[in-house]
């Protein structure tokens, strides 16, 4: 597929050449936030590397910005108080390949994945967008991101999802995926509709935040109006139940803290995604236990779930001696039934999979990357203030990671804009650079 190939190898290239044209900060915003837009869901091997697709391209253009204009990026690392969870996050699944007794080159890779999958974005977070201004720029960014997405959404919708087709030349995976509510679920060139979904979900709930705003013209305050408007839109016609019901529980929840200033159940909520998963690694919740309170759901939603459950609790008890580093890559989906014969789980939760995989301390550093930010920024912060456009837009990040955090319970669609805005947001209140 030569025409995916030469567009990920070039990405790197394009977005160096970008950074001596433009701001470097703005490169490095275009490398992550535009890759993962617009490269193709494709990968290829190369020699004495991992694996070369849409993650890697895009991590790695962005630490070659870094790294070109480090006298002014790397003059103001973070300490290595704030950078440890990273760190470890990405040595666990080299851990855990050894574990199981796999060589020491599988074990890098791995490590290497890791990083640039999880760990650099998050640092990239930290040292390109520490201060307050930067951490603007971010938030508008999404907003933008979001916004040219809409036209390509409104073509699928009406289309089929057919432009990474025309682009690439090949559909990434089933197309019956794509049928919903009686037409089409836009994709673009996402890895799938529901990771569409919810990125049209965030960008509208950050557009939403900076809407509360009460300062600026009211020519532009209108603007963000119309804006929101046309993110939400979009966003219902996406077709995704799931990210349409965490937009609203967020759109909720930036009312409600504005309002009425309630920073305390934000904190909660963002603690739900740690501890629902400590409840179901512990088994204090199992799907038996769940099976009652839903019976109020339509037939087939409810044995999907409970199927879901299900197949979740057989692989938490299959890996019951290996909790603390996982299976391995090649034995983390098998369990055996009553019957002792071997099966294979189909699991849908980036948790699950994570926890089977790499173990709970992969997952339990996972979560403390997207949680510790929005607690401590919380905690600091406190409710909004509609008077100060900053604070808004701070909002709008915190609540767009605790969203995201949400989705990791029933979805694995991971993103490294999200990890990039934990990053950036974990420096709240630490630096006073405006650089």
């Amino acid at each position: 597929m030569p025409v995916a190939e030469l567009a990920l190898l070039a990405w790197a290239p394009l977005v160096l050449i970008l950074s001596m044209l433009a701001p470097p900060r703005t490169a490095i915003l275009m490398a992550v936030i535009g890759g993962t837009l617009f490269l193709p869901i494709y990968s290829f091997s190369i020699p004495g590397f991992i694996d070369y697709g849409k993650v890697t391209a895009t991590s790695f253009a962005a630490i070659t910005i870094l790294l070109l204009h480090r006298e002014r990026f790397l003059a103001d690392i973070p300490r290595l108080s704030e950078m440890w969870p990273a760190l470890l996050l990405a040595l666990v699944p080299g851990i855990s390949i050894l574990n199981v007794g796999l060589p020491p080159y599988a074990a890098m890779s791995d490590v290497v994945y890791a990083s640039l999958q999880y760990s650099a974005p998050f640092l990239i977070g930290q040292i390109a967008f520490r201060c307050q201004r930067s951490r603007n720029q971010l938030a508008a960014a999404c907003i933008l991101g979001g916004l040219v997405y809409v036209p390509l959404c409104l073509f699928e919708i009406r289309m089929s999802p057919q432009l990474h087709t025309m682009v690439y030349g090949f559909f990434p995976h089933s197309f019956a995926q794509t049928f919903r509510w009686g037409g089409y679920r836009p994709q673009v060139f996402l890895n799938h509709g529901l990771m569409l979904g919810l990125w049209m979900a965030i960008a509208t709930l950050i557009s939403f935040a900076f809407m509360r705003w009460r300062g600026g013209t009211q020519k532009h305050r209108r603007r963000i109006q119309i804006i929101t408007a046309t993110l939400f839109v979009v966003c219902i016609l996406c077709k995704s139940s799931g990210a349409i019901l965490l937009l609203l529980a967020g759109l909720v929840a930036v009312y409600l803290c504005e309002r009425k200033g309630w920073a305390l159940p934000l904190i909660l909520l963002s603690l739900a995604p740690p501890a629902f998963v400590a409840a179901r690694t512990s088994q204090i919740i199992n799907s038996e236990d769940v099976a009652p309170y839903i019976e109020w759901m339509p037939q087939e939603r409810r044995d999907s779930l409970l199927f879901r459950l299900d197949s979740e609790d057989n692989l938490l008890k299959a890996g019951s001696g290996q909790l603390l580093f996982g299976r391995g890559p090649y034995e983390f989906l098998h369990y055996q039934d009553e019957s002792g014969k071997t099966q294979t789980a189909i699991p849908d939760s980036m948790w699950i999979i994570w926890t089977s995989r790499t173990g709970v301390i992969s997952v339990a550093l996972f979560f403390l990357l997207l949680t510790l930010p929005v607690v401590q920024f919380w905690r600091k912060h406190g409710p909004p203030d509609p008077s100060s456009a900053a604070s808004c837009f701070n909002a709008g990040l915190a609540i767009a990671l605790t969203i995201f955090s949400l989705d990791c319970l029933v979805n694995a669609l991971p993103h490294p804009i999200y990890l990039l805005m934990a990053g950036s947001l974990s420096c709240y209140g630490r630096t006073k650079r405006a650089a």
